[in-house]
């Protein structure tokens, strides 16, 4: 390359010229590279110790050397499975493969749904099982459909249909669990934002829903714990509430404050 020029800083040594390029074929800099032979191990720990290690490259002018990339953050599902909380429970009275089917097609009509005036709810199910939801067996769709315009009648139902909710909302923070900083990146289901208050809430499946917040698997309540924690980064001068809300029964449960505090110490301590 032309305007490069240079003989090795240690001539006994040997070498070439190299150019080192990034991964996507970029040039980053040119370096001496040894070839060594038997005997100059010596040279070679010699020439170390009386050079600095940058001083053996040529960097090309404005080019930055190649960084390694931080590690991705972590959904609240990784870091459960990172300390090893105890996972959900499994859904009852149905096959794996059709409770994923109908707890993907809950969670797609309650995207849509909440924001619907309740007499249009009826025929966006219809057309959604028309479409995105063709796989769905017909025994299940009376069934979803029947369960979810209960779920959105009821009363504890309400303040999430409130305005300044909203469906699928990122949420991306730094927090600390044991001793260690982590960047989590969640997706809630809901969210509404008051003007005093937030509520996050976390839909899920499954007939043998726990009767109190207490009895509820520690890994449903440690990842409202983690989606309240970046919530309460985000808002900090404002009360974060958590409630999941069990799709089949259907039934609001308020996760309590003490709650969540005490499954985020958990975390913190492992």
């Amino acid at each position: 390359m032309e305007g490069l020029r240079g003989e090795p800083a240690f001539p006994r040594l040997g070498g070439r010229l190299v150019e080192e390029k990034d991964e996507e074929g970029n040039p980053l800099c040119w370096r001496w590279l040894i070839d060594r032979q038997a005997g100059d191990d010596v040279a070679l720990k010699e020439s170390r110790q009386a050079q600095p290690e940058h001083a053996t490259a040529t960097q090309i002018p404005g080019r930055a050397r190649a960084e390694s990339r931080p590690p991705a953050p972590l959904s609240p599902s990784g870091v459960l499975q990172l300390f090893e909380v105890e996972d959900r429970i499994a859904p009852a009275m149905q096959s794996d493969a059709l409770a994923l089917v109908k707890g993907n097609a809950t969670h797609q009509l309650m995207q849509i749904l909440p924001d619907l005036e309740t007499e249009k709810r009826q025929g966006a199910i219809a057309r959604y099982f028309d479409g995105p939801g063709a796989n769905v067996p017909e025994a299940l769709r009376e069934e979803i459909a029947a369960i979810l315009m209960a779920l959105l009648d009821l009363p504890q139902m309400q303040p999430l249909l409130a305005n300044g909710s909203r469906a699928e909302v990122a949420l991306v923070g730094r927090i600390e669990i044991a001793a260690k900083s982590y960047m989590v990146r969640g997706q809630a289901d809901r969210i509404v934002i008051g003007e005093h208050e937030i509520i996050v809430a976390d839909y899920k499946t499954g007939r043998n829903a726990p009767a109190t917040a207490d009895a509820a698997p520690k890994a449903y309540v440690a990842q409202l714990a983690l989606y309240r924690e970046l919530l309460m980064k985000i808002y900090p001068d404002r009360e974060v509430q958590a409630v999941l809300v069990w799709t089949d029964t259907p039934a609001i449960m308020a996760v309590p404050p003490a709650l969540l505090d005490e499954q985020m110490q958990r975390l913190r301590q492992r």
